[in-house]
């Protein structure tokens, strides 16, 4: 039986997919949620951006879905101590960026 996961390497060996995929991908449940919790409270959202690294535009990007980065939003997920597994299993970008590595 076939998972998600191995389809979806499987598509992604096509370079012509990958692209249109990385164009089209823009904003899931796990940055949704993580935007929430960030924009619940816009002075700590300042110093958490700050702190790691992160430009306002960058930010702005994943919030609104234009630059969905999920190495920003798990870096974002750890800094808020929230549980990034679903994002790790889950995010087609970041599962095609590990793939991409090794």
């Amino acid at each position: 039986m076939l998972f998600f996961k191995d389809l979806l390497e499987e598509k992604f060996e096509d370079k012509a997919f990958s692209e249109i995929f990385k164009k089209e991908c823009h904003i899931c449940k796990n940055t949704v949620r993580l935007v929430a919790r960030l924009e619940a409270n816009p002075r700590a959202l300042l110093k958490t951006l700050a702190r790691n690294n992160i430009s306002q535009k960058a930010y702005n990007d994943l919030k609104e879905g234009e630059n969905c980065n999920p190495d920003i939003a798990l870096k974002l997920y750890g800094d808020l101590n929230m549980n990034g597994d679903d994002l790790r299993k889950n995010c087609p970008k970041l599962i095609l960026s590990l793939s991409d590595q090794g």
